[in-house]
């Protein structure tokens, strides 16, 4: 707990420092959790292509409604340190490699004893000094926010303290158990220390709606976008380095505020609050204006900077309040039940082809994410309003000051977000143009990371595309910059473990599952083309190579799943091929099989690779789906009339469970 002095005014002393770094990690770990609890009930949806029972375990994050009703005459130190202890024990779990459904149940225990510990110890807290408390409250979280992004940077947006340095998973344990072994070091002083054993009268609600509301939608912001650079990158088609620097310097800019008196008083002033708001508001309007334009790419990523200034001044006028503990429970189940509506519609305009009645939400993430960012501009104003008439003083009263040895750690963080990739990028790589005659092409649905266990595994794609070593790489399923997939970049992060360039095809903001391209050889020109879909918008892409040899044209395709959208898009393929005056190779996931029309159709044009290695069309051994027991050869790579004498050798690679799909791969020569 913190210290206070006559006053009632929040004093700097060791036990308030150890609350900073309690509740730094308490919202660490709820970060993560949240992270890794939407994205596993996704994949779980995903296998079935249809909503089912996982679903349920979105009520982690109603965890606070069980204070009114069952935890309001629990000992409150006592619930703290069994909060705690859960928190702890489902943390170390989660990163020793459980199979899928203990990966769940751990990821929901860590959420929802995260947010019990947290009300716990907002009971625990002295009140009387406010803007003492939410200063502490808003250091907490701005060291959890720098060590997240530091973690998922160091990790090329993979946390390394969940998936590790390396394959074995349990290498996280290197940064996972000691950030565990102090937070219940912590836990452990905090129920030395509490002298009294105290109970609660807890309200059923909030006095008003406004806090638990404006806290749902800015979570769902920072998780869907602000909190993530590469997903930033993702969305406005801009190198994820730059928005690594921006969102830095955002974060730095707010600690800069926090930490001059001006600042602090600019940011719960009317005037600053209205001028952040205004900043929010055009961010995600420019986002439907032109979303890969210069403002978006500057905008999008900076976002986190209002959102921090609206995130404080709701702290401010909350801890202000009259009976704001017991009012604890019932805004955080507010904003829990909000979090998860907007996380519910989010994952609807991707994926509303496979939910009856959805179809409305198609491809309008912008315009949903829009209507929260003016929401909580609006709720949160109306707050400001109803907390400034109640208490005139509230946007001058007094502050804490805040000890400079904080902002130098949180500088260091935010170089270090910045640096890590910046030893990742683009610019390591040595590749040169080659000049070797035969060259390895390979095809691979790789499912948004998720393996034949359920869980996310970078690792194990990359050791699949590793054993076969292509030149070339077309890869469908590949963005996974969303807060359904983890909100990790696993694209950038192949081309660099790789050490090959790539092409993204589309933007995350267009809504569509992902088709890129990489490469050994420089990409000289690229092109990407929608196709005609009634389902789930589909696309595909030319880009056009040297690889010292010869000058050829990779296409790359994701072919829809209904038999309706296959035969217009094969149409429009053949359309465009036949004109093609390059030599080209086509490939990808065409969700066709070689005795449909629509095959028939795409060799009136091009080659089958598979069959000019001597394979017969329905060999067994060409099977690509599914990776566990292969039933059927949806995957092809094909070739243009010129390089059929070229193609010597065309397999399947078996035994690999990254996806869902096997990985199809042929070398070919030019002469």
């Amino acid at each position: 707990m913190v210290d206070v002095n006559e006053e009632g005014k929040i004093i700097q002393t060791s036990r308030s420092w150890l609350f900073v770094m309690m509740l730094s990690l308490v919202t660490l770990f709820f970060l993560q959790g949240s992270r890794e609890l939407i994205g596993t009930i996704y994949n779980f949806n995903l296998s079935t292509m249809s909503i089912n029972i996982s679903i349920v375990a979105v009520i982690a994050f109603l965890s606070p409604v069980l204070y009114p009703i069952f935890l309001k005459r629990l000992n409150q130190k006592h619930l703290m340190l069994i909060s705690g202890i859960l928190m702890a024990t489902s943390r170390i779990i989660m990163s020793s490699g459980p199979d899928d459904g203990l990966y769940l149940a751990m990821s929901f225990v860590l959420v929802s004893s995260a947010l019990v510990f947290i009300v716990s110890m907002s009971y625990l807290v002295p009140g009387g000094d406010s803007q003492g408390i939410s200063q502490f409250v808003i250091l907490g979280v701005i060291v959890a926010v720098c060590l997240d992004m530091a973690f998922r940077a160091a990790g090329g947006s993979f946390d390394i303290s969940i998936y590790g340095f390396t394959d074995v998973r349990a290498t996280s344990l290197i940064i996972a158990a000691p950030l565990v072994v102090i937070f219940f070091y912590g836990t452990i002083r905090f129920y030395i220390n509490l002298k009294e054993a105290q109970t609660l009268g807890v309200e059923k609600g909030p006095s008003t709606p406004f806090f638990g509301i404006n806290m749902g939608i800015l979570f769902f912001m920072y998780m869907a976008f602000s909190g993530y650079p590469n997903c930033c990158a993702g969305w406005v088609s801009t190198a994820p380095m730059l928005s690594y620097l921006i969102t830095s310097v955002s974060l730095f800019v707010f600690i800069m505020l926090l930490y001059i008196p001006a600042g602090r008083s600019l940011m719960l002033s009317e005037f600053g609050l209205l001028l952040f708001e205004a900043v929010l508001a055009v961010t995600f309007i420019m986002l439907i204006i032109d979303p890969t334009g210069i403002i978006s790419a500057v905008l999008l990523p900076a976002s986190i900077l209002p959102l921090a200034v609206l995130f404080f001044n709701n702290l401010n006028v909350f801890l202000a309040s009259d009976g704001h503990k017991n009012r604890v429970p019932g805004n955080l189940f507010l904003a829990g039940f909000v979090f998860v509506m907007l996380v519910i519609l989010s994952v609807l305009t991707l994926t509303w082809a496979h939910v009856p009645g959805t179809a409305a939400l198609k491809d309008k993430m912008d315009i949903l994410t829009l209507f929260a960012a003016l929401a909580t501009i609006f709720f949160t104003h109306v707050f400001y309003r109803i907390g400034v008439h109640s208490r005139p003083g509230l946007a001058s009263s007094g502050l804490v000051k805040i000890h400079p040895l904080f902002v130098i750690l949180c500088v260091l963080a935010l170089i270090c977000i910045c640096g890590f990739p910046a030893a990742n990028s683009d610019g390591v790589r040595t590749i040169t143009q080659g000049g070797t005659d035969s060259i390895t092409v390979m095809t691979y649905n790789i499912h948004q990371g998720y393996g034949m266990d359920g869980l996310l595994d970078p690792w194990e794609i990359l050791n699949t595309i590793r054993e076969v070593n292509p030149d070339i790489l077309v890869l469908q399923e590949s963005d996974t910059n969303r807060l359904s997939s983890m909100n990790v970049d696993i694209l950038n992060w192949l081309a660099c473990k790789l050490e090959m360039y790539v092409y993204s095809g589309p933007s995350t903001g267009e809504q569509i599952y992902g088709l890129a391209l990489l490469s050994r050889y420089p990409i000289e020109d690229s092109a990407l083309f929608f196709l005609e879909s009634q389902e789930d918008q589909r696309v595909w892409f030319r880009c056009q190579l040297n690889t010292g040899s010869e000058t050829v044209a990779i296409y790359g395709i994701h072919m829809g799943l209904s038999p309706e959208d296959r035969t217009s898009q094969s149409a429009e393929v053949v359309e465009m091929l036949a004109n093609e005056t390059m030599p080209f190779i086509m490939m990808g996931d065409f969700n066709t099989w070689p005795n449909e029309t629509i095959y028939s159709n795409l060799t009136t044009v091009m080659n089958d690779a598979w069959v000019l290695a001597g394979h017969d069309p329905f060999d067994s051994s060409g099977y690509t789906f599914d990776s566990v027991e292969p039933y059927e050869r949806i995957d092809y790579i094909f070739v243009s009339g010129e390089l059929i004498s070229g193609v010597n050798s065309c397999d399947v690679l078996m035994g690999q469970e990254g996806s869902d799909h096997l990985p199809l791969y042929i070398t070919i020569s030019f002469d």
